[in-house]
């Protein structure tokens, strides 16, 4: 998984609030429509990506960490992925 601190992609869907992050990743990582999440330390919240959004451009964001379980084929977005 690559992590990108102080950075999220805008287009995500909120799944839960109040939780920490470990447990973010943990409910990404059993959703296989998850291919990547942001996590929001300062408001606690747990934001997933799917093929629609994950490979979106990275935007600063103090306090927030964008986790990739799937990385991105450059010059393509939504459901080209690579092979791992």
């Amino acid at each position: 998984m690559v992590t990108y601190e102080n950075y999220h992609i805008r287009g995500g869907t909120l799944i839960q609030i109040g939780i920490g992050e470990i447990e973010c990743s943990e409910l990404c990582m059993r959703n296989p429509y998850c291919l990547a999440f942001d996590y929001n330390k300062k408001h606690a919240q747990c934001w997933f990506h799917s093929g629609d959004s994950y490979c979106g451009n990275l935007q600063r964001i103090d306090g927030c960490t964008h986790y990739k379980r799937i990385p991105c084929v450059p010059g393509t977005r939504g459901w080209f992925l690579r092979t791992i």
